[in-house]
């Protein structure tokens, strides 16, 4: 996990996981407060972890959002994300 600040506020966070057999990281939980957003801090904030990832020997990176978080598909489009193959989830209830 990394924290972005700016002085002593915490504007934004980010957690992210690295698969050593796969050699697939995946962005996890992140976000800029919306007062900070659209000033291209959340992607500095993925160049960052995406740097972590390569220096750690990761060949590709995932993210995952849901459909109607049209801000943070922006966001990772902005930084060079492109969309894949749809996937299904499957839940149930136990």
């Amino acid at each position: 996990m990394w924290v972005v600040e700016d002085g002593d506020e915490i504007v934004g966070f980010i957690t992210a996981d690295m698969n050593r057999e796969t050699l697939v990281g995946e962005i996890r939980n992140n976000a800029i407060d919306p007062n900070r957003q659209s000033g291209g801090l959340g992607v500095r904030m993925y160049d960052f972890v995406l740097g972590r990832m390569k220096e750690a020997g990761m060949k590709a990176v995932k993210v995952n959002t849901g459909a109607d978080e049209a801000p943070a598909r922006r966001a990772y489009e902005k930084a060079g994300f492109e969309r894949s193959i749809p996937s299904v989830m499957y839940y149930r209830a136990i």
